[in-house]
């Protein structure tokens, strides 16, 4: 009742007033709920980004992070298992060290299912030997044929084709060509301890025996 005695511009210009701080009050509390909505983003994002460069950059890359190409895929599957299956001293004493040195590239179902395999190996004898395992020439090279997909991203089977040489008290006693399919999955990891983010989970067929060397 009172407004009504003051002048018109006094009027005029509180009502403005109160216009402009309901205004800023709106305003202050779209911000609040947009530092909200940005802390709340801000808190699913990842604390790290693996970024997988492909062994070959000659001719360029378009990198995405996360995205994991398949020469990546294979070269990095490449060297787990040539490293994996390679006893240097003697199978007796490198197969099961090497299973603990890369356990955590490996599943633990895979792991349990190779010391299953080693054993029965040394129950025939079969251990005390050393074993050479190189890549056959070209592989590496081949690896849109050798990296089947089986689900975009996070799963693929690689297709290793590999030269396994025995040796008994310094005599060749087995020189073959074997393909190997690895199953290998995208992990979310511990870095310290794999930091490529990828673990061989097992075999999607038997190996298989490619060709027999004299």
């Amino acid at each position: 009742m009172e407004m009504a005695f003051l002048p018109k511009k006094m009027v005029q210009r509180l009502q403005e007033h109160t216009s402009h701080v309901i205004s800023l009050r709106i305003m202050i509390g779209l911000l609040t709920l947009a530092l909200m909505m940005s802390l709340y983003v801000a808190s699913k994002i990842p604390d790290r980004l693996t970024i997988y460069i492909p062994p070959d950059l000659s001719n360029g890359a378009v990198i995405q992070a996360n995205d994991v190409p398949k020469a990546t895929i294979l070269t990095n599957t490449t060297y787990l298992w040539v490293e994996l299956s390679t006893w240097l001293t003697n199978g007796k004493e490198d197969a099961f060290n090497n299973l603990e040195a890369y356990r955590y590239y490996y599943s633990d179902h895979f792991i349990q299912q190779m010391e299953r395999q080693y054993k029965a190996l040394g129950a025939k004898g079969e251990l005390d030997r050393q074993r050479r395992v190189t890549l056959v020439p070209g592989t590496l090279s081949d690896f849109e044929r050798r990296v089947i997909v089986q689900n975009k991203g996070l799963a693929w089977v690689v297709l290793l084709d590999v030269v396994v040489e025995d040796f008994f008290l310094g005599e060749k006693v087995q020189h073959v060509r074997v393909r190997y399919s690895l199953l290998v999955e995208r992990i979310e990891t511990n870095y310290d301890q794999n930091p490529l983010g990828l673990m061989i989970v097992g075999l999607s067929e038997q190996p298989k025996v490619i060709e027999e060397y004299q």
